[in-house]
């Protein structure tokens, strides 16, 4: 079976916590979660997304359990 859902999130997101809400309506196979920061170390992420000047910052949370600030416009 195909996923009919997928969850796109910058870092990591307690899914569990949403999936009992999605899965009311759809079944928890037909669902898929990815995370684009989520499994890379918080010195790679900051290498490659760190905030340049006159950038926006966008809050995530890493795969270390910290926020992390970082660029809105490399994401």
């Amino acid at each position: 079976m195909k996923a009919t859902l997928a969850i796109l999130t910058i870092g990591v997101v307690p899914v569990s916590e949403v999936l009992p809400l999605l899965t009311e309506h759809i079944s928890e196979q037909q669902i898929v979660h990815l995370s684009l920061l989520g499994k890379i170390s918080r010195e790679e992420v900051m290498e490659d997304y760190a905030i340049e000047p006159g950038e926006d910052a966008l809050p995530t949370l890493l795969s270390d359990g910290e926020i992390a600030h970082v660029s809105r416009q490399k994401n």
